[in-house]
């Protein structure tokens, strides 16, 4: 992966080849400051979309809006029969998803309720199951009738994700651009259908 980071005092340059990390610092001189420091191979493909989403973030916030960071992803290893949109789609969806939270106000709180929602679905429907289990006699019927309208809320919450249907964002917008319209709409269609890929905040747009 190679990140390239245009700064106001010069030019930065991070070249990470292997299990090692390169880091030119070019001021407006032309001095050079070479600066090498191990790192840790990615554990997965996820894995290394949030290094570089992390990465990005932190030098977002210390330059501000007007710097710029570019991450080149290698796809020489994949499908020779995909184009290279198609490949590098997972881990663009990663890397979008990564950044998003990162940097999105109150994105990471909606995704920390959808998270607490589900593990409350999950522990209510358990309940509901060893009650309708040790129901006995007349109670069975009753109990069943009582807990199946509760059971399909509770596995509905589960089948979304803890995910609001009707819910519609209105905080800050990432924006991600692709080369054409056409794959703008196959990426509305793939990445927001009924199974998100990435949060709600995330629009596509073509250059």
């Amino acid at each position: 992966v190679l990140t390239s980071l245009a700064l106001s005092n010069g030019f930065n340059v991070v070249s990470k080849s292997g299990p090692s990390t390169r880091i030119f610092r070019l001021g407006a001189g032309g001095d050079a400051d070479i600066t090498l420091a191990p790192t840790e191979l990615p554990d997965s493909l996820q894995d290394a979309a949030e290094i570089a989403a992390n990465a990005c973030a932190d030098f977002a916030e210390q330059v501000g809006a007007l710097g710029r960071c570019r991450v080149d992803f290698d796809t020489s290893a994949g499908d020779e029969t995909y184009t290279l949109l198609k490949q590098s789609t997972e881990f663009m969806q990663n890397l979008v998803s990564c950044i998003s939270y990162r940097m999105v106000p109150g994105l990471m709180e909606l995704k920390q309720g959808e998270m607490m929602k589900v593990a409350q679905a999950r522990a209510e429907l358990q309940a509901l199951l060893l009650q309708s289990s040790e129901a006995d006699g007349e109670d069975v019927g009753a109990a069943i009738e009582m807990d199946q309208g509760k059971k399909e809320e509770l596995a509905k919450i589960l089948e979304n994700k803890g995910r609001d249907p009707n819910f519609k964002w209105e905080g800050p917008i990432v924006r991600v651009y692709f080369p054409d319209e056409g794959n703008a709409a196959l990426a509305r269609r793939d990445w927001l259908g009924p199974d998100p890929k990435v949060p709600p905040c995330v629009q596509f747009s073509s250059c």
